[in-house]
């Protein structure tokens, strides 16, 4: 970028839209999209209209950032262009492909519309190298609800994956080898189909494509938790940061580093939580939009952690707002369910009910059972008390019953996860004379040899012990002394 930059300070800009065009903006950082996406809006419209790549490259980024009108922008001058061109020329099949290609950025493309694009540019390319890949993941550690939420491709997947396997090259790079297998093991797993996941996952593990290995090992972690004889979920996602570092996949990064936020909720270490939302509080997730989503859900995560609600019930309700319109069960089930808990926590408990019961709506077509049992006793208490109070329609009991009972199981193996935030007390307020007798009972003095210290009668020192005990809440004066120690008083 810094090369970009430079050209753009020296308004070369024929130079900065060559580079542009060859760059894949999607994995670029953070940071550095963000000075893409200005050099690409300050290009002069004339090299718009002789490199028709720029215009995807702007809808690429727009669409990451939730830019309506730069993605409009980008449609418009290919569009124009593909009006300008003659019928059944190269020109013209080029601009065709761009369009589709790009047009899947759009939002509101249901899978129907995808699955057809994808065989329309396989059928275009005849085995040629694509003019444009896009991201299978946008990031995530998905694929099934990664750049596109493929949950209604789940009830028919076999079929589906069989499919869809050999014309993933006509979209993804390294012809998206081990990204069906990737979207595969995730949908079994949401299925709570633990075993048949483990056996998927191993394809998507060896990729080429950092983004489907990161999909991969996010799987294996989550198999890894439900698993206590299983390795450490957190060793293998402190293995699969370096792996990502060593292989230059910056752009994962953040999100890596949320996932390993996400194992820390599981296990209470909110020291660690609140550590990494301090990192985190920065100006780039001012504003949910689709490149910063699966970090920003995981601050509503730490917030529920840490008993922050309002801002956990704030954020869901963001990225509710954000996916309006879009085609992404998954993650309106998620939010809704986070949504739900910070509501029941606030004392909202009909909000909260309410949430749980679209979420079981969405959920129960697909059998995404661990949506809600990866929430462990939180979540096993909001699916009982809608139960309970106002009875499930007939058809969706089964699917209840598997829930509750995967929520009961998660909540023995992580009880942690979602636990009210206890605060310890603050330390006792000693006067000076307690604290002088707190430290000569530290070095063994006796009643006697503590009054000849302080100069006091028998009765007065004993009235200064019994009063240290109560208020270190301790038995005697040797538990005292612990307890002193314990609280750092000592």
């Amino acid at each position: 970028m810094d090369q970009l930059e430079e050209y753009a300070k020296q308004e070369e800009w024929t130079e900065a839209a060559a580079l542009l065009e060859c760059t894949d903006v999607q994995r670029l950082p953070w940071p550095e999209r963000k000075r893409a996406a200005q050099v690409l809006a300050d290009l002069p419209e004339e090299l718009y209209l002789r490199m028709p790549l720029l215009s995807v490259r702007r809808i690429q980024l727009g669409a990451g950032r939730g830019d309506r009108e730069e993605v409009r922008r980008g449609f418009s001058v290919l569009t124009s262009l593909r009006e300008r061109s003659r019928e059944n020329t190269p020109e013209r099949r080029k601009l065709d492909n761009l369009l589709s290609a790009a047009s899947l950025l759009k939002r509101g493309i249901d899978n129907a519309q995808l699955l057809l694009t994808l065989s329309v540019l396989y059928n275009e390319l005849h085995g040629q190298t694509p003019q444009v890949v896009l991201s299978a993941t946008a990031g995530r550690p998905s694929v099934l609800s990664g750049a596109k939420d493929l949950s209604q491709w789940g009830r028919n997947w076999r079929a589906v994956s069989s499919i869809v396997r050999p014309m993933l090259g006509a979209l993804l790079p390294h012809g998206g080898e081990g990204a069906a297998a990737a979207a595969c093991a995730e949908l079994l797993y949401l299925k709570n189909d633990i075993n048949n996941a483990a056996l998927q996952v191993s394809a998507a593990k060896s990729s080429p494509d950092p983004e489907i290995r990161f999909a991969g090992l996010a799987v294996t972690i989550q198999l890894h938790r439900l698993d206590p004889a299983a390795k450490q979920p957190e060793e293998l996602a402190g293995r699969m940061a370096d792996s990502l570092r060593e292989a230059g996949a910056d752009w994962l990064l953040p999100n890596a580093e949320a996932l390993i936020t996400r194992l820390d909720i599981g296990r209470g270490r909110l020291d660690q939580v609140e550590q990494w939302l301090d990192r985190y509080d920065g100006v780039e997730l001012d504003r949910c939009c689709p490149d910063n989503a699966y970090v920003v859900h995981t601050k509503a995560q730490a917030y529920l952690a840490l008993g922050r609600f309002r801002e956990a019930a704030m954020l869901t309700e963001d990225l509710l707002h954000m996916i309006e319109g879009d085609c992404r069960p998954i993650d309106r089930i998620e939010y809704l369910l986070d949504g739900a808990l910070a509501c029941e926590r606030m004392g909202d408990g009909t909000a909260a009910a309410g949430k749980v019961r679209s979420a079981l709506d969405l959920a129960q077509p697909y059998g995404y059972v661990r949506l809600f049992a990866d929430r462990g006793a939180a979540m096993l208490a909001l699916l009982d008390r809608c139960a309970r109070e106002d009875p499930l329609p007939e058809e969706q009991l089964p699917f209840w019953r598997k829930c509750v009972e995967a929520a009961r199981q998660m909540s023995l193996l992580h009880p942690a996860l979602y636990q009210p935030v206890t605060k310890e007390a603050d330390p006792p307020e000693l006067t000076r004379t307690e604290v002088q007798v707190m430290h000569l009972l530290a070095q063994g003095k006796t009643n006697r040899e503590i009054c000849d210290t302080l100069s006091v009668k028998l009765p007065t020192a004993k009235f200064h012990i019994h009063n240290l005990c109560e208020k270190l809440g301790a038995a005697n004066r040797t538990a005292a002394v612990a307890e002193a120690k314990k609280q750092g008083l000592l």
